[in-house]
């Protein structure tokens, strides 16, 4: 059987896709790496700032004047999720 133009054309952006997808390291995937590692690693410290902040809310919520005053958020597991996200993307980003 004889492919058109248009099957080869896809069977190639379908490999390529698949390479992607299972996080090849050469051809043209190589020249994202470092891309993909930078925004991971942006992330991360999105996420430590995200828990820096958390801890503090917490400390507010801890040292309030009016007891009475109560938050609803759970700043502690917002704290420690991010933590967590931040640990993962890390490590991610450092290809560990």
């Amino acid at each position: 059987m004889i492919k058109s133009d248009n099957e080869n054309d896809y069977q190639k952006q379908s490999e390529k896709g698949a390479a992607y997808a299972l996080g090849s390291g050469c051809g043209e995937n190589a020249a994202n790496e470092p891309v993909k590692s930078m925004s991971f690693g942006v992330f991360s410290l999105g996420l430590l700032a995200l828990s820096a902040f958390a801890g503090w809310m917490d400390w507010r919520r801890g040292n309030r004047e009016d007891l009475d005053r109560v938050g609803w958020v759970n700043w502690p597991l917002v704290m420690m999720l991010a933590l967590i996200g931040a640990a993962m993307s890390g490590l991610l980003a450092f290809g560990l």
